[in-house]
């Protein structure tokens, strides 16, 4: 970024630039290569590539074996999941009573 500034007392006057210190370079390095990094794995994840193959997980409500896009899926549906819900909440108020 460039600033031009022009008084018409002394004419055009340039702000000195500080100089980076070691820690500021290190750190715009370590952001540069972090950006490569993440355009790459940007570029990865749209091409399809490096993807893990379907999870085989059983459904812990109603024990039907379904195919999960993440290891730690209980639940093959929406409705599984609330009904488990209901069930420990029914169970926890059950034993406060």
């Amino acid at each position: 970024q460039e600033v031009d500034i022009y008084l018409k007392f002394i004419g055009k006057f340039d702000a000195p630039m500080p100089e980076p210190t070691p820690e500021e370079i290190a750190e715009q390095e370590r952001l540069q290569k972090e950006r490569i990094r993440s355009r790459e794995r940007y570029r990865r994840l749209k091409a399809g590539e490096n993807l893990s193959p379907p999870f085989e997980r059983t459904c812990a409500t109603c024990a039907k074996t379904f195919s999960a896009l993440r290891p730690n899926a209980k639940y093959c549906c929406p409705a599984c999941r609330q009904k488990d819900y209901r069930r420990m909440a029914r169970e926890a108020k059950s034993k406060v009573s």
